[in-house]
């Protein structure tokens, strides 16, 4: 059929008037005639997916009335539902009656999909038609004026959702309303006789499916023109054909596969994970737990303190970031990490752009909504809800603090940067409080002064870093800084604290600067100066050390603690922490840090700690984070999570090599 179509369309270009010859001068040239083989050849492959999506459709609406049949033959037979009585019924768990509606569902879903795809490919085609009869004008005879290869256009203005005829969307209304009814009607009913717990859970999650689904139909319906003009816009606008994998021949037998340099991470990626570099604090909790439940507590209440510290990292924290994200999405996609930070995406036009924005709000509410559901089936309402108020009250400092409007006030930057300890200090509240240890004790209080401490540390070396990134170095070793930084005071600041501080001002030009990419350098290991003990890092670093050191003991010696002792391990922290700063060499500092092990496990030893071994971890953890961000770039830093994920993912590789030797290995990946 196709061909004939061609040969038809040809014959008519070929010969353009009905009784005689084509001219010379009328006969087609070669452009011409290979855009017609590419359109039909394009409308040909369109119409097929179209006709095979019509019996794909069909199929998919039998099988949803089919599994709506099947699950209301299935739900007679509950006894919950109280249409028979037992023997003659059966007893399902609640679980098993709240997931019952999922089935079906994910095939509306999925039908809803396949319907936004159809709208798409209406309006292509009828572009197509429209195009094809600029080569056969004449209109067909026997019809009068209607024209040729107007098949699509002529059935869309009988079955078009938006101006076809009443009667038509009356009966395909009826049937999408007769799918919602029946199936919203039995989920309602299943809601009836599950407990409570379930009933809310069964509301938030169907609830927003199908509050989506409806938007997402009226968009492919009513909003179909709409609809297309947008998704075309951004194809046209920008493919980004460059992030596609471009896969070469590797070294030995796989493959290498390379994507675009600026490679933005998909929407839904970030919605499930927005930080996944900060997943390391993730750990701070469940340690401080471990560490306070063998020291001064005791492992009361695991559960509890499983499923707070989740709804804090996963819902609450996760919230938190989202909201900082999209306060920042400008200068995050201005940076030079850009890509490694992996912050959220803007998309390829102002559309997406705003869409990504207000999606990530949205599912941010979504997650402190979710905490709070999680919260009352576990019985932690009122610790989830101080959890929620302390993290956004310091957020809304912290975000006030920081915003442009208070750039300029004096103190307003230090503000910033001792505001950046308190999440360190609530996830070790949280470890603290778990292990039953009140938050009013020595040994919490010192805890939190000691998680303050290192937070500051570790965001302000982070930052100092970050600041080189907006820089460039020049041949005679000169810095430029990019306008950018000038918006980001908090990271200007910190590098009036090294040898940099001459170029903050001279090297801020409006125009972007050109040399050597600053974030390669390792300014804090590579600077000529000495380190400056007055810098805000290394004066955390100081705190963190001593208050690191007297909780080790806290934790070492839960009874009978001697303030001698309290203060030899306080002297022996502050003066090994001052020592790390001055040693250039990143191995003999390391080589510091472990023999500086030893004088805390000696001091809790004569004081008769129950657990020597916890007396030098606080201390060490502050001086091996300090030896290895002194001794990083930023890029290294933004680098090394995806490094250690590539390591384990060759890990397998390398363990079955050595299992079955490298020459059988060698001939199985050839």
């Amino acid at each position: 059929m196709g061909s004939r179509l061609r040969n038809l369309v040809r014959r008519s270009l070929l010969a353009p008037e009905v009784g005689g010859e084509a001219s010379p001068g009328q006969e087609p040239s070669v452009r011409d005639t290979q855009s017609l083989e590419t359109l039909l050849l394009d409308y040909e492959m369109v119409r097929e997916d179209e006709r095979n999506y019509l019996n794909v459709q069909a199929g998919l609406y039998g099988v949803a009335i089919a599994l709506i049949a099947l699950m209301i033959g299935a739900l007679t037979q509950e006894c919950g539902l109280g249409m028979r009585e037992p023997p003659d019924c059966t007893d399902a768990p609640d679980a098993v009656l709240a997931a019952a509606p999922i089935l079906p569902l994910g095939l509306i879903a999925f039908i809803q999909g396949m319907g936004s795809i159809a709208s798409i490919r209406s309006y292509y085609l009828r572009g197509l038609e429209r195009e094809l009869g600029r080569y056969v004008p004449q209109p067909i005879a026997a019809l009068g004026d209607l024209r040729p290869i107007s098949y699509v256009g002529l059935t869309t203005e009988l079955i078009s959702l938006r101006r076809g005829f009443l009667t038509y969307r009356i009966l395909f209304n009826t049937i999408l309303l007769a799918i919602f009814v029946v199936f919203g009607g039995m989920t309602f009913y299943i809601g009836t006789a599950v407990t409570r717990p379930y009933q809310v859970a069964m509301a938030v999650l169907y609830g927003t499916v199908v509050l989506i689904l409806l938007t997402q139909t009226l968009q492919a319906t009513v909003g179909g023109a709409r609809l297309f003009a947008l998704v075309a816009r951004r194809f046209v606008q920008g493919p980004r054909y460059s992030h596609l994998p471009k896969v070469h021949a590797a070294a030995e037998g796989g493959v290498a596969t390379t994507f675009g340099a600026t490679r933005q991470r998909s929407f839904l990626s970030y919605l499930l994970l927005p930080r996944p570099e900060d997943m390391i604090k993730w750990s701070i909790a469940p340690l401080t737990y471990a560490a306070f439940a063998v020291g001064p507590g005791g492992w009361a209440d695991v559960r509890g303190f499983v499923v707070l510290w989740l709804v804090l990292e996963y819902l609450v924290y996760m919230a938190r970031y989202q909201w900082n994200d999209v306060r920042g999405v400008t200068d995050d996609w201005e940076h030079s990490e850009s890509a490694a930070r992996g912050r959220l995406p803007i998309g390829r036009d102002f559309a997406e752009t705003r869409s990504n924005i207000l999606g990530s709000v949205f599912v941010a509410a979504l997650r402190l909504v979710l905490a709070m559901l999680v919260a009352w089936l576990a019985g932690l309402v009122a610790q989830t809800g101080w959890t929620i108020a302390v993290v956004f009250g310091v957020a809304v400092l912290y975000e006030v603090f920081r915003s442009p409007a208070l750039a300029r006030v004096p103190g307003t930057v230090p503000v910033v940067w001792l505001l950046v300890g308190a999440g360190y200090a609530i996830r070790g509240a949280v470890g603290i409080q778990g292990a039953g240890v009140p938050l009013r004790s020595g040994p919490a209080l010192v805890g939190l002064g000691f998680f303050v401490s290192f937070g500051i540390m570790f965001v302000l070396l982070t930052w100092v870093l970050d600041a080189t990134s907006y820089g460039r170095t020049g041949p005679d070793g000169s810095w430029a800084f990019r306008p950018a930084l000038r918006r980001k005071p908090h990271l200007a600041r910190l590098l009036s604290h090294t040898s940099l501080r001459r170029h903050l001002v001279t090297g801020q030009r409006d125009e972007e600067p050109e040399g050597e990419y600053g974030g390669d350098v390792r300014l804090l290991l590579d600077d000529p100066q000495r380190p400056r003990p007055g810098a805000p890092w290394n004066v955390a670093q100081v705190v963190a050390a001593g208050l690191g050191a007297v909780l080790g003991l806290e934790l070492a010696v839960p009874a009978d603690r001697l303030p001698v002792a309290h203060l030899t391990v306080l002297a022996g922290g502050v003066a090994l922490a001052l020592l790390v700063q001055q040693i250039r060499k990143t191995w003999v500092n390391v080589l510091t840090v472990v023999a500086g092990v030893g004088a805390p496990v000696a001091v809790a030893l004569v004081a008769g700690a129950a657990y020597p071994v916890l007396a030098p971890l606080p201390w060490l953890v502050v001086a091996l984070t300090y030896v290895s961000f002194r001794g990083s770039s930023y890029q290294e830093l933004k680098s090394f999570g995806p490094m250690v994920v590539g390591h384990l993912r060759r890990l397998p590789r390398l363990l079955m090599r050595g299992i079955v030797g490298s020459a059988t290995w060698d001939r199985l990946v050839r």
